[in-house]
């Protein structure tokens, strides 16, 4: 039988689906050990589409909630990315043990409203 596709993404109002996104300099182990790849690697970051982000300011401290942890990083506008998606970078110690992708409430770090 022929495969099938699955369902195209529907974003939630409440969550984002956070994904990882792999970087060229930083997202491997051992590229962070390197001082002159370390430096052209990108700090940790919660990646939101600017639609998505209207509430908050770019570098603002968001948390990312899952599984009862929290895990935060400034936020980082991302052109082109689709509403309902977030994106962290891969391999960043901040992000350790978040089973990502998977469904997530964001919120400033120092606030309690979200989505």
């Amino acid at each position: 039988s022929a495969p099938t596709l699955p369902p195209s993404f529907q974003p939630r109002p409440d969550a984002f689906w956070v994904v990882r996104q792999q970087h060229l300099f930083g997202s491997e182990e051992l590229s962070r050990e390197a001082r002159a790849i370390a430096q052209l690697a990108p700090g940790a970051y919660i990646g939101l589409s600017a639609e998505a982000a209207a509430a908050w300011q770019p570098g603002q401290p968001l948390t990312i909630n899952l599984d009862g942890r929290a895990f935060q990083a400034p936020l980082r506008i991302i052109a082109g990315l689709a509403p309902g998606l977030a994106m962290v970078p891969a391999g960043f110690a901040v992000f350790d043990g978040a089973a990502l992708p998977a469904w997530c409430r964001i919120q400033a770090a120092d606030a309690g409203g979200g989505r």
